[in-house]
């Protein structure tokens, strides 16, 4: 009996047990009871199985809506959402560049256009005189490193006649012509005789090894070029300053050149000269130094110190490591510099190359003059990266710093190529780079650091 009355419990409900109980599935059109769990879906009644196979959530709004009417929207910055077809109504808009759909909180107006933010972010740019964005097809360099849009550009600047630098044409110092206040200035210091020796000048080699020995013609030579700004000179002019250096006795080491990105200065470039007769003559030195007197450097955030080095003193293989060093230890590059990253990118010294390009410079292609080792010159390789200087320690312990980098990539293999490695090689050497170690040794980051 027991049995025959379990039997009884469990046996199936029939349909009449279910009349009046029963409800349609408005998505998929099956029957269901009113124990089965339903959801609404954008005004209909769904089954669970419908809900969990064929529903998405807005990420807008939250709401439950059918995954087929869901739209993907733009929310800027290489991100986006899934939304529903009300909040794509009323709060997207189509990307007049792209066609994609995007946010409208995260649009920008380009040219009377909206745009998304990755299209602004890769096409667009910020014009520093009108305040907004334009293509980028249309951006005019102007020469303090900023950016205008063509319609500002054709009405409040002007490409200099001399030096060919874009100005506002507030800076127009021409009568009749355009002309910067630089250019101007040089014209005008015909009263006072040339000083400008850069498009005249024939370089003379400075050397130890024996005229006769071919090895001079693949050593190492540096050429050094120091921006000074003349704010202590009074009443002086930049011209007079500069002939003060030019006309000192015995000089025949430095010559000078003007340089457009200085606000009130000069550019001091020597001839080139191998590390060994250097240290022999380090006393020619001496009337850089005396510039103190009329001219700061270390201070000035327009002023640099660019060092060339002779290519034929490296190897193929030789250049890509003493290149790579720049890219692969940034941190330990922007402390050497002197500078903060961000005044380095300011000063277009980039901390970042990619493999293919450091090959191609290491083969002899030129160009890249916005990274820390340009490859403008077909005869030299240039760092760009110190802060200027008119004092002798820094100015040695920046050469002194490259004449170790030369030398220790000459010995590493390109797996030991990091400053933990230049470090220790470094230290372990140090009779032999005490210039370098006598300002940065106490400096060097630990090996936490690197």
């Amino acid at each position: 009996m027991p049995h025959e009355e379990q039997l009884e419990l469990d046996a199936p409900r029939t349909d009449e047990d279910w009349e009046g109980s029963r409800w349609e599935c408005d998505h998929c059109g099956e029957e269901a009871y009113d124990d089965t769990p339903s959801t609404e879906i954008e005004g209909e009644t769904w089954c669970s199985d419908c809900t969990e196979s064929d529903a998405a959530t807005c990420q807008r709004c939250d709401a439950s809506v059918n995954s087929e009417n869901m739209r993907e929207v733009d929310c800027g910055w290489e991100s986006s959402e899934q939304w529903c077809e009300a909040c794509v109504d009323a709060w997207s808009v189509s990307c007049e560049r792209c066609d994609d759909l995007c946010n409208m909180d995260h649009t920008c107006t380009v040219d009377n256009e909206s745009w998304c933010r990755d299209c602004e972010d890769s096409y667009a740019f910020f014009c520093d005189h009108c305040e907004e964005y334009s293509h980028m097809e249309s951006a005019v360099r102007v020469h303090n490193d900023t950016s205008v849009c063509q319609c500002c550009y054709e009405s409040h600047f002007f490409t200099c006649e001399g030096c060919s630098e874009v100005f506002n044409n507030d800076d127009d110092c021409g009568d009749g012509d355009y002309c910067c206040e630089s250019c101007h200035e040089e014209r005008e210091d015909d009263s006072v005789g040339s000083w400008d020796a850069s498009e005249h000048m024939n370089l003379h080699f400075h050397y130890v090894v024996p005229a006769q020995n071919n090895s001079r013609l693949t050593a190492l030579y540096f050429g050094v070029e120091t921006e000074v700004e003349c704010t202590n000179a009074g009443h002086m002019e930049v011209g007079e300053i500069a002939r003060e250096l030019l006309n000192c006795d015995g000089n025949n080491f430095f010559y000078t050149m003007s340089d457009s990105t200085l606000d009130d200065g000069f550019e001091i470039a020597t001839h080139p000269f191998t590390w060994d007769w250097a240290k022999q003559h380090r006393d020619w030195w001496e009337p850089l130094y005396e510039l103190s007197r009329w001219c700061t450097a270390y201070d000035e955030l327009t002023c640099g110190m660019h060092v060339h080095m002779s290519r034929k003193a490296f190897s193929k293989t030789h250049l890509l490591k003493f290149t790579r060093f720049f890219f692969e230890n940034p941190g330990f590059i922007t402390r050497i510099s002197r500078r903060r990253e961000d005044k380095l990118a300011d000063r277009g010294c980039t901390l970042w190359e990619d493999a293919s390009s450091m090959i191609s410079r290491a083969k002899g292609d030129v160009g890249g003059n916005r990274a820390a080792i340009a490859f403008d010159a077909e005869n030299t390789i240039e760092c760009r990266i110190f802060r200027s200087t008119l004092t002798p320690r820094g100015y040695w312990a920046n050469v002194g710093f490259l004449k170790a980098l030369y030398d220790f990539t000459a010995e590493a293999s390109m797996a030991d190529i990091s400053s933990e490695k230049f470090i220790g090689w470094v230290k372990s050497r140090a009779q032999n780079y005490g210039a370098f170690l006598d300002v940065f040794g106490d400096r060097l980051p630990s090996k936490s650091k690197l």
